[in-house]
């Protein structure tokens, strides 16, 4: 039974009584799980407030062309809290959602992604959400980083919504097995007298740690800024077979390109099979962390695409290749194109481990010129899966000067898709047909695969 009583602090502040002067419900969510209240007529965004609470809001402060408030009290739930089941609950600012029960959870994505639409003036009908396989254990990559811990030891784990690193016993979001990497590779570290990383002096050493997994096998990346004092014998051991790689990065983004990679054990990347297809995935590569998930978004996108034997498919940010490969098997002829050089070095050796002979993969900017100076003519599809910013302007003029009959494309961020639909209607092209996919149970966060189509 659900627990209408349990409040996290960033999800309505403490329950009670209420001004009745400034006492407001819920009205809606947009995209980043957002609610938002209409107070004399203004929309006033209430971060932690969902559809029909009830709640009591504080001074409205006009920043970052919205306005914001701040809910003092929430008086009552529209939509029953749970128990999380996770103990990092509470200060952790990495699942905001735990606190609901996941249909909840998909019935308010689905209403963020329309939300998104109807305020880019775009009409479509928004189809229920797939949910993903698993709720909880789906990640097969988390970023950890170090920090001091309030007794001045070593603290590895997440950042806090209200303070800084606090260790993780166990991030329901990532397998047993791969807390228990962190866990071992933590106490080798803990065991040194190595600091971590203060990004304001610059000083300290450890920066953060990467655990990957995939088909059983798991490599470790830990990010320092000086390899000189790195037990690396000691983190040998601690890593009980699993793979271990050392990149030192100085730059002031510890997820810069490193300076230097160091292989300590294992080969330096992992080897897994998503869709049918061999993938060899470096350190420092993106794929998508729910890999059972993601099988069924590629399965939609490709089916979306309706390939025919002969078609010329362009993949814009192809990243290891997985859709191009798929595009390929299904008869096409496809160029990815992709701008990281270890991930389209990993596609290239993707395409030789599958046999693939039918595509090719650029080394390009999806708006740069190289990609599009080697594709002559029309091209039947696009594939396009950008990172959460969406699409330049310049590429939606490069992919519409191809005609192609139709785009494909898969989004991270439904408020950027809503404004690059407008962006190639205004081109010519309208959106058929949408479909939400959950690859982040427990966030706030949705994925959209969108099918444009020339004319109509």
């Amino acid at each position: 039974m659900e627990d209408k009583t349990y409040q996290k602090p960033e999800q309505g502040g403490r329950i009670g009584g209420s001004d009745p002067d400034r006492t407001l419900r819920v009205e809606g969510i947009v995209a980043g799980g957002l609610g938002f209240v209409v107070d004399n007529g203004k929309r006033v965004y209430v971060p932690g407030g969902l559809p029909d609470d009830v709640v009591r809001i504080g001074l409205v402060d006009d920043r970052d062309g919205g306005a914001y408030a701040e809910i003092v009290e929430t008086v009552s739930f529209g939509i029953d809290r749970r128990e999380p089941p996770c103990s990092h609950a509470d200060i952790c600012g990495g699942c905001q959602w735990q606190v609901l029960a996941y249909a909840d959870q998909l019935s308010l994505k689905r209403a963020m992604v329309e939300s998104s639409f109807v305020d880019r003036g775009v009409r479509i009908d928004v189809p229920d959400v797939l949910p993903s396989p698993s709720e909880l254990r789906y990640r097969d990559r988390v970023d950890y980083a170090f920090g001091p811990a309030p007794d001045g030891s070593l603290a590895l784990g997440l950042h806090g919504v209200e303070t800084g690193v606090f260790p993780v016993e166990d991030c329901q979001l990532q397998s047993v097995a791969a807390n228990e990497t962190r866990r071992r590779l933590g106490q080798a570290l803990a065991a040194t007298r190595l600091r971590p990383y203060d990004e304001t002096r610059r000083t300290g050493v450890l920066r953060g740690l990467v655990v990957r997994e995939a088909d059983e096998n798991r490599l470790a990346t830990l990010v320092v800024s000086s390899d000189k004092h790195i037990p690396i014998e000691t983190l040998h051991e601690a890593t009980q077979g699993d793979g271990l790689v050392v990149h030192v990065n100085r730059r002031r983004s510890r997820h810069a390109i490193p300076k230097s990679e160091r292989v300590v054990t294992g080969e330096g990347w992992l080897h897994e099979v998503r869709s049918g297809l061999r993938l060899r995935v470096s350190p420092r590569t993106f794929t998508q962390v729910n890999s059972a998930q993601s099988e069924r978004l590629c399965e939609i996108a490709i089916n979306a695409a309706a390939i025919s034997p002969g078609d010329r498919v362009v993949d814009l940010y192809c990243g290891v290749g997985i859709l191009s490969m798929l595009s390929a098997k299904a008869g096409a002829s496809v160029l990815g194109v992709e701008l990281s050089e270890s991930t389209v070095e990993d596609a290239r050796h993707n395409l030789t481990l599958n046999e693939i002979e039918a595509c090719a993969i650029c080394l390009d900017d999806a708006d740069g010129g190289i990609w599009q100076a080697s594709v002559d003519g029309p091209v039947d599809s696009f594939l396009i899966n950008p990172p959460r910013a969406g699409i330049e302007r310049g590429v939606v003029d490069r992919v519409c000067a191809h005609t192609p009959e139709r785009i494909i494309y898969v989004s991270c961020n439904p408020v950027t898709l809503a404004r690059d639909v407008q962006r190639f209607r205004r081109a010519g092209y309208h959106i058929k047909a949408v479909q939400p996919v959950d690859m982040f149970p427990q966030t706030v966060h949705i994925e959209v695969i969108a099918t444009l189509v020339r004319g109509g």
